[in-house]
């Protein structure tokens, strides 16, 4: 899983600290998956945290662009639903049987979509927030 890195800083305090968190909902994951344990059920609480979550960052940049009078460009907001979509996806899987495999396919899925959402599409927005 990816740390974060100040690279990944988009100069909003509030959205860096929940950009954060995402990362570290990962890193539990990640423990997770490598310990010997059987821990299914406590992995699959962890992907709930992690859909929970982003749904709650999700609609807080919502609601931060729309209370200075913007919005979230339609791509955005689409690449928004498509991550939560796949997340959930996830929480549905019966991967009892192959779980580091499945879990770690997921886990590296959304370290990708993370880093770029933030690099790429995050940053198109938050001059407009400062």
């Amino acid at each position: 899983m990816i740390k974060w890195k100040d690279s990944f800083s988009v100069k909003v305090e509030e959205i860096d600290k929940q950009h954060k968190e995402l990362f570290n909902i990962g890193a539990e994951i990640l423990a997770a998956i490598k310990s010997n344990e059987d821990n299914y059920d406590t992995i699959m609480e962890l992907l709930n945290k992690l859909t929970d979550y982003t749904e709650f960052h999700f609609d807080y940049e919502k609601k931060a662009m729309e209370k200075i009078g913007k919005s979230l460009s339609d791509e955005h907001l689409q690449e928004h639903e498509n991550f939560v979509m796949k997340l959930k996806e996830a929480t549905t899987i019966d991967i009892d049987e192959k779980q580091k495999e499945v879990l770690l396919q997921m886990l590296n899925f959304i370290a990708d979509w993370i880093t770029k959402h933030i690099l790429k599409t995050d940053k198109e927005y938050v001059g407009i927030l400062k």
